[in-house]
């Protein structure tokens, strides 16, 4: 009997509990300053959650065989003391550290609300809404320590860790958003949550590799995350300050002959070597990728901004269904900083050339190679070959919600520009990480698992041929005045070689390869 008192004694107080949290909630929509504040503040408390209070939930229902729907405590916010107590002795330290936390967290959250409804000073509201950010944390923190300790599955322990990494993002984006746009406690107050979504970029990425099948996929992504690992931790001591790169910055900037207003959103997680910020245009919702332009390690690079805004140039005349528009970004000095991209919409689960790329020959599918793709891939060549381009990987080239493909980022044009191996097309040239896109498309054309024409370029030829010299050679003037003396003859000559001969050099490369094909 008593026994069951206990239990019907618990689910009272949770009861309670859950209606002091309510009333909670009901104040904080009253007092808080922004719907952001209300909707980060609960879903914090809401979303706590207990891995040792499902074990005595367990417990109980093993012992008196009822129903424990009253005691899920996923639920819930907050658990008062009295609560906590009847299962204190079955506590590790860890589970401990949590409660005392949580009490913490109660306190803090008392003194914000009260902060938030008085008439206090500024400076004495703005330490409150600190200390709550820091329980926020401490809590956060505690509760994954826990749970990582109750778990030695790799793949769950990063789950742990992306939860965790999630957790805190909210809180500090929920704290940011409290003080003044422009001040500078609030830009370090975004900047920490920047090295917080860093850091949940980097779980996400190991745990995709950890769930991977041994083999070239998993073998690849490995070598990848630690590429840009080394990248990232190079840049964070070489890389100088841009203003863009701020999330709150605004950029004023004309995109096709249109003036525009964007605010930079945030960071951008693509999977680069360089970072990248979103912009949005806050009265159409239309969203750009701001890239800066440096080098992996951190170093300035403009080569990138400019060749990113004179690709954009030539897809819009050569291939305006499939063009993205794209500039160049020059600071108060008209030096060049930064890209602006616009953002496609991509299809929700459309194809995956970067996965497709990486498969085994034998099990490389050829049903997505159909008429339309392989005109747009040979499309796609035949403006990566006269930017001199061999960084089209697997990964930039996109699918659209039509079904159509897009090429995107042509920073890395001109970087091999007087390189033996890119003075004729071929399907082995490769001076990057990643092999281009183009080789593993030949290579299946010369070993006959595809049927490609001639004649789909044709078009894309035409319209380089008629391409006025002095106009195309002007376009780029921005990257040869970027380069030392005894290079600006010798690039500017193979600039235009390209373009004046590349009917040649394709029917050049098509021989070969139909002189080998099976």
């Amino acid at each position: 009997m008593s026994d069951i008192l206990a239990v019907n004694a618990l689910k009272e107080k949770q009861r309670s509990e859950s209606e002091y949290l309510k009333q909670e909630s009901r104040q904080m929509k009253l007092s808080m300053k922004t719907k952001n504040e209300l909707s980060s503040d609960v879903f914090l408390l809401k979303n706590r959650r207990y891995s040792f209070s499902n074990r005595n939930k367990s417990k109980i229902a093993d012992r008196f065989s009822t129903n424990t729907d009253m005691l899920e405590r996923s639920s819930l916010p907050a658990a008062s003391e009295d609560i906590l107590q009847q299962g204190a002795e079955a506590m590790t330290k860890s589970e401990k550290k949590v409660v005392k936390n949580e009490k913490q967290l109660i306190a803090a959250q008392k003194r914000v609300l009260e902060e938030r409804e008085g008439e206090g000073d500024e400076k004495s509201a703005a330490v409150a809404e600190e200390k709550l950010l820091e329980a926020k944390i401490k809590l956060i923190k505690a509760q994954a320590e826990n749970d990582l300790e109750n778990t030695s599955d790799t793949v769950e322990r990063y789950e742990i860790r992306i939860r965790r990494q999630e957790s805190i993002i909210e809180a500090r984006k929920a704290f940011a958003y409290t003080l003044p746009i422009g001040s500078k406690r609030r830009r370090i107050a975004l900047a920490k949550k920047e090295e917080d979504e860093i850091k949940l970029f980097r779980y996400k990425w190991k745990k995709k590799i950890a769930q991977m099948p041994s083999g070239n996929e998993k073998d690849h992504e490995e070598e990848q995350y630690f590429h840009k690992y080394v990248e990232s931790l190079s840049q964070s001591v070489l890389s100088k300050s841009d203003p863009n790169c701020r999330e709150d910055a605004v950029l004023k900037v004309e995109i096709g002959g249109k003036p525009l207003v964007l605010v930079n959103t945030g960071r951008a997680f693509m999977g680069g070597s360089k970072p990248c910020y979103y912009f949005t245009d806050k009265t159409t919702g239309k969203r750009y990728l701001y890239k800066k332009a440096e080098n992996c390690c951190g170093f300035s690079n403009p080569k990138g901004a400019i060749m990113t805004e004179i690709g954009g140039k030539l897809q819009a005349l050569l291939d305006p269904k499939h063009a993205i528009p794209a500039v160049g970004i020059k600071n108060e000095k008209g030096k060049y900083i930064g890209s602006l991209q616009e953002i496609i919409e991509v299809k929700k689960d459309g194809f995956d050339f970067n996965s497709w790329q990486h498969q085994p020959e034998e099990e490389r599918s050829t049903d997505v190679l159909t008429n339309e793709v392989k005109e747009q891939i040979l499309t796609f060549h035949a403006i990566d070959w006269i930017l001199c381009n061999y960084d089209t990987k697997g990964e930039n080239l996109l699918q659209r919600s039509d079904g159509s493909f897009v090429s995107i980022d042509k920073e890395g044009a001109m970087s091999h520009v007087l390189k033996d191996g890119t003075f004729d097309m071929s399907v082995d040239y490769s001076p990057h990480t990643d092999e281009p896109i183009y080789n593993t498309f030949f290579r299946m054309y010369r070993e006959g698992r595809i049927d490609l024409d001639m004649k789909i370029v044709e078009a894309v030829i035409a319209k380089v041929e008629i391409l006025d010299d002095e106009e195309y050679e002007k376009m780029f003037e921005p990257y040869i005045k970027t380069l030392d003396e005894d290079e600006k003859i010798p690039v500017k000559n193979e600039i235009m070689r390209r373009k004046q001969n590349i009917r040649q050099a394709y029917d050049k490369f098509f021989k070969e390869l139909n002189s080998h094909r099976t």
